[in-house]
């Protein structure tokens, strides 16, 4: 069951599923990084997307409210031990996020929307992180009946 969301216990053996995983090589063949973007990743858990974009050359910020080792900002910390590469951790709520209006060229989410509690919310600050002509993918949601909590 970790291994479904890339919670395996060895960090590096998620990274090397998670470049493979269909979707985000669908969402890299959309963005077509040049690796001057700015990138966002919106709830990013352990990071697994970031650790890519910012090995593209891209300048990457993960944010994510949960600071766990598991499934959040904690992980970043296992990449010391397999990479050099720079990740820039923020803790914080995607739905009053911190960070600065028009700051980022992508803003990139995969299995977050569904975890809002104001998606109206969630949503307008995504948006309002990119700068215009910015590119927004939410992506892998899951759809649960109403009264179903996680």
């Amino acid at each position: 069951m970790a291994e479904e969301g890339y919670l395996d216990a060895d960090l590096k053996n998620a990274v090397e599923r998670y470049k493979n995983d269909n979707k985000f090589q669908k969402a890299l063949n959309i963005l077509n990084l040049k690796g001057t973007e700015r990138i966002l990743e919106f709830g990013c858990g352990r990071a697994l997307a970031s650790y890519f974009f910012a090995k593209k050359g891209c300048f990457t910020v993960s944010m994510d409210m949960n600071q766990s080792r598991e499934c959040g900002l904690a992980a970043i910390k296992d990449y010391r031990k397999f990479s050099n590469i720079s990740l820039n951790p923020i803790a914080g709520d995607i739905e009053r996020s911190p960070l600065k209006n028009n700051a980022f060229d992508i803003v990139y989410c995969n299995h977050v929307l569904h975890h809002a509690t104001d998606m109206d919310a969630m949503v307008k600050e995504a948006v309002s992180s990119l700068k215009p002509g910015g590119i927004f993918i939410a992506q892998s949601e899951v759809m649960k009946p109403l009264f179903i909590s996680d």
